[in-house]
């Protein structure tokens, strides 16, 4: 008879560089009894899928970005795999998450309790906020303001009493669509940038841009 267990968890942003991967592998590899244990760490770039044997391979690829927030990294060795994968699904935003098979659930448990201890060690300062609590902002920000019209008796409102509250919707839910830019939930560093204002240029540019939408819609509100 043979039997095999699946257990997975989703993990919280988080940012690692090379050698924090290296070291992350080799705890991995610790949990498995016996060797040689495969490796394999896939990254898509654009349109381009690479794969690497090795951390090492990733250092002397010299097309690789200097950051890469969408991969995946199997260990197995016979029945046994470790996976972790930060990876965009159609219609959603990136996720990141852990997953072990085995034989028996403790060893899947312990891998995938192993990946999830280091990976908390490197979080990024935004995971509480990303994903749900960005969107249920959003809906907070108009609906709020109606409610509280509402329970006080407030029959005309004038849309310039609502703006702010308009303007604060659009505003999170840009955030919201834009968050696998802005607030990744997976980033694999390659090397250093020069500057963080170079690195992130992209994604500042683009926040500008939609707060200044934003403000002028409010001051065309409160024109009125």
């Amino acid at each position: 008879m043979r039997r095999e267990v699946k257990r997975s968890r989703g993990l919280q942003a988080f940012r690692i560089d090379l050698p924090q991967l290296e070291a992350l592998l080799i705890r991995i590899v610790g949990l498995f009894p016996s060797t040689p244990v495969s490796q394999v760490i896939n990254v898509r770039v654009g349109d381009e899928e690479l794969e690497f044997a090795n951390v090492e391979e990733m250092r002397t690829y010299a097309d690789l970005p200097s950051r890469i927030t969408s991969f995946r990294i199997r260990v197995s060795e016979g029945s046994r795999r470790v996976s972790l994968a930060a990876e965009r699904q159609v219609g959603t935003p990136t996720s990141a998450s852990v997953s072990a098979e085995a034989e028996t659930p403790a060893w899947c448990a312990g891998a995938v309790e192993t990946v999830d201890t280091f990976l908390r060690g490197h979080r990024q300062w935004y995971f509480w906020f990303r994903g749900g609590p960005l969107l249920i902002a959003a809906i907070l920000a108009m609906i709020l303001p109606a409610v509280a019209l509402a329970l006080a008796g407030v029959e005309t409102v004038a849309i310039r009493f609502l703006a702010p509250s308009i303007a604060g919707f659009i505003a999170l839910l840009g955030l919201y669509l834009m968050e696998d830019r802005l607030f990744p939930v997976a980033v694999l560093e390659v090397r250093q940038v020069e500057t963080a204002i170079r690195q992130y240029m992209p994604e500042l540019t683009l926040f500008m841009a939609a707060l200044a939408l934003v403000l002028t819609i409010l001051g065309w509100f409160l024109a009125k």
